[in-house]
């Protein structure tokens, strides 16, 4: 059995400091006094676009795909 205050071989302690050092730097950042320029709300709209439409497209390539699987799947079925 190990005392309360060893260090195992394997460096869990050391691993569940990191781990809770992390999560303290992600919960709770320091304040940043940052400046915003005008143009960052237009890229940021852009993107916002970009990424609706990419999914759109995106969609319906997979939608025609799916269709002309079944459309083929169908006329084999159909052609028997």
């Amino acid at each position: 059995m190990m005392e309360p205050g060893a260090v195992r071989a394997d460096g869990s302690r050391i691993r569940v400091a990191l781990a809770v050092m992390g999560l303290l730097a992600v919960i709770a950042p320091p304040a940043a006094h940052a400046y915003i320029d005008p143009m960052s709300g237009s890229i940021v709209f852009q993107v916002v676009v970009a990424g609706i439409l990419g999914a759109l497209l995106t969609i319906r390539r997979w939608w025609d795909s799916a269709v002309r699987l079944v459309r083929g799947v169908w006329a084999r079925v159909a052609g028997r």
